[in-house]
């Protein structure tokens, strides 16, 4: 008995479609795992009673009235959460299908 062929493979190609909406669907998950994060960190550091004391620490040095000028409001850090994912989903799909593009060219002057 003989010994198994080696197989030499190289990757020539990646598909800039394919890689697009991969990244587009993980990007998508990883936002909301975000988003939730930030909503269950707000909700223990609430239940702390953390932004209490930093909204009250707020308000003295700005002068301003704990009732209305609440610094960490939940809308406003799940909001500013889902804005930061939004933005992180443009720009890691972008960034992963240019990366696929790069690599195509670069394979194809390489040879694989």
């Amino acid at each position: 008995m003989g010994r198994p062929r080696r197989a030499r493979m190289s990757l020539r190609r990646i598909d800039p479609w394919s890689v697009f909406l991969f990244s587009l669907v993980a990007s998508v998950f990883v936002g909301i795992a975000l988003v939730v994060a930030v909503a269950v960190l707000y909700a223990v550091l609430g239940s702390l009673g953390v932004t209490e004391s930093l909204n009250q620490l707020y308000a003295e040095v700005t002068g301003g009235s704990l009732e209305t000028d609440a610094l960490l409001t939940p809308g406003r850090v799940v909001g500013g959460a889902a804005v930061l994912a939004a933005v992180n989903i443009v720009f890691l799909t972008l960034l992963a299908t240019l990366s696929a593009l790069l690599f195509n060219v670069c394979a194809s002057f390489t040879g694989g």
